[in-house]
Parts: C-alpha cells; structure tokens; sequence
C-alpha cells in the first residue's frame, strides 16, 4: 500500500475522526477551559470527520457497480430507519411518554442501521 492510498483510507480516516471525537470530548469535558476554548476544541473533531467523508466517497467511487450499489443501498436503509426512528422519537417525546435522548444517540443508530443496511443489501446479491 503506497502512502497515498494509506492516506486516503477509509479505515484509517473513520480511526483518526474516531480518535479526534474521542479527545476533544474527553478535553472538553476536563479541561478547565471558557466558553470560546471549549467550542474551539469540540469544533478540532470537525476536518477529520470531513476528511473521513472524503475518503469514503473517494473508496466508493474507486469501486465496481456492484460494490457501489450495495454501498447506496446499506446508505437509504441507514437514513430512511434513522429518520423514521427520529421521528417516532419525537412524536412520543411531544406525548410526554419518552425521554430526553442524548444526540449522540442518533449517530450510534446511524451506524447501526448502515451496518444492518449493508448486511441485508449484500445478502439480497449474494
């Protein structure tokens, strides 16, 4: 692997976004800093995570139509359960009979429906 395909990695960018999430958290929540270094630090997550969005697109790009059908298909499961899954959480938090959630929340859901997604997409070709 030549340092540029290294680098442009999309497990190697999700790992940097991960660690970069992770530390400016942890620093937020630790660090005796003001309103203005605690927004500048949670905001450092920021490029990696655009970074590993690039990455991403740039591997599916670089694959087959078969790869990249399987890839929008894990993708329109993973939004079309997070926004039903939004929006059953809101209609029963506007009820009073849920409540209030984390947002991070909904990220873990994000990637547990694209993983869900991306089993039933591949299963459905195999």
């Amino acid at each position: 692997m030549t340092a540029r395909e290294l680098f442009w990695n999309p497990t190697a960018a999700a790992l940097l976004s991960g660690g970069a999430t992770i530390l400016s958290a942890w620093v937020v929540k630790h660090a005796d800093l003001s309103l203005a270094g605690r927004v500048a630090v949670a905001l450092l997550a920021v490029p990696p995570l655009v970074f590993f969005l690039l990455a991403q697109l740039r591997w599916v790009r670089s694959r087959d139509e078969f790869v990249q059908r399987i890839q929008l298909e894990a993708l329109a499961i993973a939004f079309g359960g997070s926004l039903l899954l939004g929006f059953v959480i809101v209609q029963l938090r506007q009820a009073g009979a849920f409540p209030p959630v984390d947002p991070s929340v909904a990220w873990s859901a994000m990637v547990f429906l694209y993983v869900v997604g991306h089993i039933v997409a591949y299963r459905r070709y195999r």
